[in-house]
């Protein structure tokens, strides 16, 4: 998802191997850093960054209230690329 020369930062914890494809990684000069925590000044740059639409997520699913426990159920099992919302 990251541009030519972009930086992916990897957030969360997780003991599961994750796998990428180093020649696009290469050939792209894709920076790949980890992140263990952030600033209350950091996130405000986040959401600047977000409502300029320099920064884009990847919702995989939205869910309405009711169905929280299928979303909860799906990122137990592992089954989530990017991220879930749930609507109250």
């Amino acid at each position: 998802m990251a541009r030519t020369r972009g930086r992916v930062v990897l957030v969360g914890y997780t003991g599961k191997p994750a796998t990428l494809d180093v020649l696009d990684v290469v050939v792209r000069e894709t920076e790949i850093r980890g992140s263990v925590g952030a600033t209350l000044a950091d996130a405000h740059t986040v959401m600047r960054m977000a409502e300029a639409r320099l920064v884009r997520g990847c919702v995989q699913a939205e869910y309405p209230l009711e169905q929280v426990n299928e979303a909860l159920a799906r990122l137990a099992d592992g089954n989530v690329t990017g991220r879930l919302v749930v609507i109250p």
